[in-house]
């Protein structure tokens, strides 16, 4: 079974969805529903998926300002341009990205490896500018898990 997410996008049954599987995400995130919402709501997060051990997150993020509003549509950017503005997309330090069209849009993915609390991950991010509004798609998988789902969901 597939289901969908705020996006359009198919992720399997194997994620738990904020908005319909909301008691297992939060035990899987060791979270109250009340602290997800209320972090959901300061980050911008319009759709927050999780499997069941928590080794892989998925995040969208859309939010409006000043570089948005002013860019409107990354498509209209050439290839280049969109490369040239890696760091204000993701806001990461010397980040290297490629170019990715899907349907009528164009995509920065990047791919970079962090840390936090949790331990080290691989963070992949598919990032657009449409309607006035930079639209992030995050991929959270811990270091050592397989990373092609990200591309399978990313095209489905």
């Amino acid at each position: 079974m597939l289901v969908s997410v705020v996006s359009g996008l198919e992720i399997g049954d194997d994620f738990y969805l904020y908005g319909r599987d909301n008691q297992k995400l939060c035990e899987a995130l060791s979270m109250t529903d009340t602290e997800i919402a209320n972090y959901c709501k300061e980050n911008y997060i319009t759709a927050l998926a999780v499997n069941k051990d928590n080794t892989k997150q998925i995040r969208e993020i859309t939010r409006g300002n000043e570089f948005s509003k002013t860019v409107k549509n990354l498509a209209v950017l050439s290839d280049k341009e969109i490369l040239d503005l890696t760091f204000q997309l993701c806001g990461i330090e010397n980040a290297k990205g490629k170019v990715i069209e899907k349907d009528v849009y164009k995509y920065l993915k990047i791919e970079v490896k962090g840390k936090d609390s949790g331990g080290e991950y691989i963070l992949t991010q598919y990032i657009t500018v449409k309607n006035s509004k930079t639209v992030t798609l995050s991929f959270y998988t811990s270091n050592g898990k397989d990373t092609s789902y990200t591309d399978e969901i990313f095209n489905s």
